[in-house]
C-alpha cells in the first residue's frame, strides 16, 4: 500500500449563456501515481468543450500508459480538429503527475496560468525548464513533493475574473496565489481550496462569468486508515473473536447499525466497567426508579464514551446523558412490558431480521 494519499478536486463555471464548459479536467488514479490534466479549449461552448475533452483525455491516457510527453503533445497536435472560423486547433493544458510512494512531482504547462504551489501554507517558487515540442513552447518541472503540499491549477477564466468591471486588468495569478495563501489552513482539503477560489472568481464576475473558469487542486497528505464494521457476525459465538480482531487494527474505527453497536458494547462491558466513575449522587448507576423489565446487570454512565470507537452513526441518542441508567441491549425492549418482542428499529431496516441482540 502506498504511503501517501493524493486527494484532489476541481470546480468549473460555464461562461454566461453557455450550456457546456470549454474547460475539462481528467484524472487518472494509477496504482503508483495520480495524473491530473486541466485543458482549456479555444473559445467557449461546444467547440471549446470538444477540444478540451479530447486534449485532456488523450494526454491522461497516454501518460498513464507510460508514453513520453513528447509523443503525447505530438499526438495532440495531429489529432485536434481545426476551427472552421479561426483556422487553428488550439487548446492549452496543464499536466500534474505525483508519485504515491516517493512524492515525486512531474509538471508540464502550456499557455495556462502558472500552477500555484503552497508549501507549508506559503507560496513556493518552483523551477521551470522551457522546451519546444511539436511547435509548442511548454514548461517542464520536476521536484520532490512534501506532505502538506497543495498544487492549484486554473484556466485563464480565473485571471480574467472582474476585468473591466471590478478590476481593471482582472485577477492576476500573483494575486490569486496571495489569496490562496491567506485562506490556507493545515486541514483544508484540495476541493475546499478549489471551491474558495472558484467562489471568489464568481464574485468578481458578479455572477455573470465572462469566460469558462476551472480551478483544480491536489494535496499531498499521509494515508489515514479507517476500519468500518457494518454488521455483527452471523454466529454469535464469534462475537468476541471478531470484535477483538477489529479493535486491534490500527487507525480509526466506525461502527454502523444498532445491533452492531449493541454487540460491540456487550463485548467491551467488562473493560468499560473498570473505568466507570462513581455517580455524582453517591449511589449506584442502577437507579431505583428503573422499570422492572430493564436489565441493570451491565450499566455504564451515559456520558462514558464507547471504548475504542471513533464514530457510531446509529444506536446512540443525544438525550442519553439525561438517563441515570442504561439498558443492557441498547435499542431492545426499552419501554416495553416484560415478554414483548425485542424492537430492533424501523421495520424497513434490513438489519432488523438478521439477528437478535444479546439479552
Amino acid at each position: 500500500m502506498s504511503k501517501l494519499y493524493l486527494e484532489n478536486g476541481w470546480l468549473s463555471m460555464n461562461k454566461a449563456g453557455e450550456l457546456l464548459c470549454g474547460d475539462h479536467v481528467e484524472t487518472v488514479n494509477r496504482e503508483d501515481s495520480v495524473i491530473m490534466v486541466l485543458a482549456d479549449g479555444l473559445g467557449s461552448g461546444v467547440k471549446a468543450s470538444i477540444l478540451s475533452t479530447l486534449t485532456s483525455k488523450i494526454l491522461a491516457t497516454m501518460l498513464a500508459g507510460d508514453m513520453t510527453v513528447e509523443d503525447s503533445v505530438e499526438t495532440i497536435a495531429l489529432t485536434l480538429p481545426v476551427c472552421a472560423v479561426r483556422q487553428v486547433a488550439y487548446c492549452t493544458f496543464t499536466i500534474l503527475q505525483v508519485d504515491k510512494n516517493t512524492g515525486e512531482v512531474y509538471l508540464v504547462q502550456f499557455d495556462n496560468p502558472d500552477l500555484i504551489l503552497l508549501r507549508g501554507g506559503k507560496i513556493f517558487d518552483y523551477p521551470k525548464e522551457k522546451r519546444e515540442i511539436a511547435g509548442k513552447t511548454i514548461y517542464e518541472t520536476r521536484l520532490m513533493g512534501r506532505t502538506g503540499d497543495l498544487y492549484i491549477m486554473m484556466s485563464d477564466g480565473a485571471v480574467h475574473a472582474g476585468v473591466g468591471t471590478v478590476l481593471n486588468f482582472g485577477w492576476q495569478q500573483p494575486e490569486i496565489a496571495e489569496y490562496a495563501q491567506r485562506v490556507w489552513t493545515p486541514d483544508l482539503s484540495a476541493k475546499s481550496m478549489a471551491a474558495k477560489i472558484s467562489d471568489a472568481c464568481r464574485e468578481l464576475y458578479m455572477d455573470i462569468p465572462g469566460d469558462d473558469t476551472t480551478i483544480a487542486a491536489l494535496r499531498i497528505r499521509q494515508r489515514q486508515q479507517v476500519n468500518l464494521m457494518i454488521g455483527p457476525p452471523m454466529d454469535p459465538a464469534q462475537d468476541e473473536a471478531i470484535m477483538g480482531d477489529f479493535f486491534a487494527l490500527e487507525g480509526k474505527t466506525i461502527v454502523c447499525g444498532g445491533t452492531t453497536r449493541t454487540v460491540t458494547r456487550a463485548s467491551q462491558d467488562n473493560a468499560a466497567q473498570e473505568e466507570i466513575p462513581a455517580p455524582w449522587w453517591g449511589g449506584t448507576w442502577a437507579s431505583p426508579f428503573a422499570p422492572p423489565w430493564i436489565s441493570l446487570t451491565r450499566i455504564s454512565p451515559p456520558s462514558l464514551p464507547s471504548r475504542g470507537w471513533t464514530l457510531s452513526p446509529r444506536g446512540s441518542s443525544p438525550w442519553a446523558g439525561w438517563w441515570p441508567w442504561r439498558p443492557s441491549a441498547f435499542p431492545t425492549r426499552l419501554g416495553s412490558p416484560p415478554g414483548s418482542p425485542a424492537r430492533m428499529g424501523p421495520p424497513s431496516s434490513p438489519a432488523c431480521s438478521l439477528r437478535k441482540p444479546p439479552m
